[in-house]
């Protein structure tokens, strides 16, 4: 019989599968020290997607996880999630080193951020997949991070801008996938958590929960404004 592994906020799956991936983490941004700054992004970036896809092979050919009772489908391995893209984008920003990813990169940060410290409920049977699902997300502040110290980048406000346009085009992409695949990726389809379908309605939770994140964005911006220095 299968070993079944619970998630759930700050359970000790949950901190110890954090804490490893953190570790990892600041490892390959400390070794930056010794190699050359652009090359080694580069190399980052590669590993960054290669992380991705282990994660995706992991979930569909070897994972079993179950979300309230709900098997999850292989279509919900598709990365049309906000972390998702977060994790691509910054995969190929360390390649590029375009600035405009950059921008998307910080501005969305705060999506990995609350699915590292309020994760979904779930049980699962590999119990190494936690460790590669929070190594993706934590790679992506490691992302901000590296293009702060070592490249200097800074954001501005057409930045800003791309990152909202990014965002709504991205909501657009989810909606139509949602109805055609019956998926919930940007939770467009469905509520983000049942409890607030008793105080709005699916087309108003789906305004509110737009504005919300273009709120988030323009947060994360003037925060990072601030530190610009």
């Amino acid at each position: 019989m299968e070993k079944v592994y619970y998630m759930a906020s700050f359970n000790s799956n949950h901190i110890n599968s954090m804490l490893t991936a953190w570790i990892i983490t600041l490892f390959l941004l400390v070794l930056a020290i010794v190699f050359n700054k652009r090359k080694y992004a580069t190399f980052l970036g590669y590993f960054i997607l290669l992380s991705k896809i282990a994660d995706i092979v992991i979930r569909v050919f070897l994972e079993k996880i179950k979300v309230d009772g709900v098997y999850s489908q292989a279509v919900d391995a598709l990365p049309f999630h906000m972390c998702n893209i977060l994790i691509i984008l910054s995969g190929i920003y360390l390649i590029t080193k375009n600035k405009y990813l950059y921008g998307i990169i910080v501005t969305w940060i705060f999506a990995p951020i609350l699915v590292m410290f309020i994760p979904s409920n779930f049980t699962y049977i590999t119990w190494y997949y936690p460790i590669v699902f929070y190594l993706t997300h934590t790679m992506i502040i490691m992302t901000a991070i590296y293009g702060f110290v070592y490249f200097k980048q800074r954001l501005s406000f057409k930045m800003y801008l791309v990152s909202v346009v990014v965002l709504l085009l991205a909501f657009t992409n989810a909606y139509f996938v949602n109805n055609k695949l019956k998926t919930n990726f940007f939770f467009t389809h469905d509520y983000v958590m049942p409890v607030i379908s008793k105080y709005l309605s699916l087309k108003v939770y789906r305004i509110a929960y737009i504005i919300a994140n273009i709120i988030g964005v323009t947060a994360t911006y003037s925060l990072a404004r601030k530190l610009r220095k």
